[in-house]
């Protein structure tokens, strides 16, 4: 995504246009589209082509590891919103875009709360705040700093310049700083549609996926809702819970196991 920089160091997002990726029709109905659930082999070549040291790779990671909103995704603070000791993310808001500027909001249904993370995901948040602080040094005054403003919008300036708003250090950034958004990710999501050859992809297939895959491994369905930040426990069993061949091969395994004893 191209930023134009305001003269007093504020930055707001422009349509991206730097790269072009050719507009092939996408020929999938609705319904394969929304239930998409993203095989592990798919999720793992798009991680490979969007390394870890890419501004998309945490953007793609995280949900996929806790399974929340794309706007949840791009509001966690690196700063603030992950206990190391406690092994928790803390969902505190998403980011959504009023008037071509991008603001701090509730997240869905007010849906505060805290996610315990695993071991792999931990480490990768942890290796993004060392790299950032070693970026921060690469680019000097040059690197780009974000700040959250008293309206609750979010603003970028020049990291030599003195800026009286409270620092924040966003989970998606360029390698320079510059702030990445879910207008982003459409990006991202057209590279794995073009290039990978992957139509069904969408942000919001990860969050599914994941979903899906506590749902068949028989986590709680109140689990689930907790995990996931749904109004009521109704959305995960209409959801996830469903007859997939997992699920319909694992009654047959514990029918036999159980008979056959």
């Amino acid at each position: 995504m191209n930023y134009a920089i305001h003269p007093l160091g504020y930055i707001k997002s422009n349509p991206c246009n730097s790269v072009k990726i050719g507009k092939v029709p996408v020929d999938v109905t609705a319904k394969e589209h929304a239930e998409y659930v993203c095989p592990k082999e798919e999720f793992q070549k798009i991680l490979e082509r969007f390394s870890n040291n890419h501004g998309f790779y945490l953007s793609l990671l995280v949900p996929y590891n806790i399974g929340i909103r794309i706007g949840e995704t791009f509001a966690i603070d690196l700063n603030e919103d992950i206990d190391f000791q406690k092994h928790e993310l803390y969902i505190k808001g998403q980011m959504i875009k009023v008037s071509k500027t991008w603001f701090l909001k509730p997240p869905k249904y007010e849906s505060y709360r805290h996610i315990k993370i695993g071991n792999l995901l931990e480490q990768e948040l942890k290796n993004e705040i060392r790299q950032r602080k070693i970026n921060k040094l690469k680019y000097g005054p040059y690197y780009v700093k974000t700040y959250l403003l008293p309206d609750n919008s979010f603003a970028q300036f020049r990291s030599d310049m003195n800026v009286p708003y409270k620092e924040i250090m966003p989970l998606c950034v360029k390698e320079n700083g510059e702030l990445l958004t879910p207008d982003s990710f459409k990006y991202c999501a057209r590279v794995v549609h073009y290039e990978l050859g992957n139509k069904l992809f969408h942000s919001h297939c990860l969050r599914h996926t994941h979903g899906t895959i506590l749902a068949e491994n028989g986590v709680n369905p109140k689990t689930v809702m907790e995990r996931l930040g749904h109004k009521d426990i109704k959305t995960p069993l209409q959801t996830y819970t469903f007859n997939t061949n997992v699920m319909q091969q694992n009654a047959v395994d514990i029918f036999e196991k159980a008979t056959q004893a």
